[in-house]
């Protein structure tokens, strides 16, 4: 099933709403403070990609072994790579081990507590190899390193972005969208072997804009099978779907 949302508020409205509110709250004093940085700055990314750690669907960060990693931009070879975040220093380093060679892809992770899955696709054609792929890292504790042990292609490219998760019975999905339309695909039978991306038969899976992105979840009923969830915008209808 598919349902269409298009609330009254804006977002933007609502929020601003809330800073307000939060913002008269304090005393004169507080409110008239010195503006001041707030967090610690790291290396420097240069112009190229621009929005490293976009798109706004995709996750970047994941926990494990007691600290963050991320996949971040690496300037000097021109690509993606695993980073370690050193709390002490309040410093983002790199591990060495590389996520993605193409400059113009850019990752959503997910850490399920023994694999870590990363998906990947270009968003342009600037790069010869436009297929998007789902890859996974394997974890050794005690050298903190991560290593590859599959790549698979799961897509074609280019693609704004790409999402994925994992079900609890194993089951790897993603989504994208595309020329318009909005695609599924997942794994079958294993984590190697996947089928034929397909647009959903739902209402406002087509005529989307190039602009339009989609997301996937995974979930469980307690009196149903796993579920999984769908979300993509259309701004050509106004609206946000959501679908099962």
């Amino acid at each position: 099933m598919s349902k269409a949302y298009r609330p009254s508020w804006g977002v933007r409205a609502v929020v601003t709403l809330l800073l307000t509110a939060f913002v008269v709250l304090p005393s004169a004093s507080a409110a008239l403070a010195v503006p001041t940085d707030v967090g610690h700055k790291d290396f420097s990314f240069g112009t190229q990609p621009a929005r490293p750690t976009g798109e706004k669907n995709q996750s970047k960060l994941w926990f494990n072994d007691g600290t963050w990693w991320g996949s971040l931009f690496n300037r000097r070879d021109g690509d993606w790579h695993i980073y370690r975040f050193d709390q002490a220093s309040h410093n983002w380093s790199d591990t060495g081990t590389l996520l993605e060679a193409r400059y113009n892809a850019k990752a959503d992770v997910l850490w399920d507590g023994t694999k870590l899955y990363v998906a990947t696709a270009p968003n342009s054609t600037a790069t010869a190899d436009e297929k998007a792929y789902v890859r996974r890292y394997s974890y050794d504790a005690t050298t903190g390193r991560y290593t590859r042990d599959l790549s698979v292609s799961v897509a074609r490219g280019p693609m704004e972005s790409i999402v994925l998760d994992k079900d609890s019975t194993g089951k790897l999905w993603v989504t994208y969208a595309k020329g318009g339309k909005v695609y599924v695909n997942a794994s079958e039978g294993g984590d190697a072997t996947w089928g034929a991306p397909f647009v959903p038969q739902v209402r406002g899976a087509s005529n989307l804009t190039s602009d339009d992105i989609s997301s996937v979840v995974a979930f469980d009923r307690k009196t149903a099978a796993p579920q999984v969830g769908l979300m993509w915008s259309n701004q050509n209808n106004d609206a946000m779907y959501w679908a099962t």
